[in-house]
């Protein structure tokens, strides 16, 4: 039997797999950043995912007229946004230098992030 050949299509190379994997990647980077939207709210503003793929087409053989199609993919999602805290310098019993914040965890957005230092018994905020 005769095999039969057909202009490239991105659907063909790798039979088929690499559509498949890109189809795969890209519904992996929409889940990764919607993700992230719901669970850092306005701070994802300007927030990206990203995927890059490449395909190159080499000469293999002039003689032959053939040529190799190789692909990649490379994705990047969003990373936990950046963030501040405030905290200030101290001593513990062994009078080694030590830092200090809330209890609850140091936030800078919070309005009353001045009570950490009514807490220490320093009333300067």
């Amino acid at each position: 039997m005769a095999m039969t050949y057909v202009p490239l299509k991105s659907s063909l190379i790798d039979e088929g797999e690499f559509s498949q994997n890109v189809d795969i990647e890209l519904a992996s980077i929409q889940k990764a950043l919607l993700d992230f939207v719901r669970q850092h709210k306005e701070k994802a503003l300007g927030a990206t995912a990203k995927l890059s793929i490449d395909i190159v087409l080499k000469v293999h053989s002039v003689e032959a007229n053939a040529y190799t199609i190789t692909t990649s993919m490379k994705s990047s999602v969003p990373k936990r946004p950046a963030s501040m805290s405030i905290a200030i310098g101290g001593t513990d019993v062994d009078d080694a230098g030590q830092m200090y914040v809330r209890d609850t965890g140091s936030d800078r957005d919070h309005p009353q992030q001045g009570k950490l230092f009514k807490t220490l018994g320093n009333d300067q905020e």
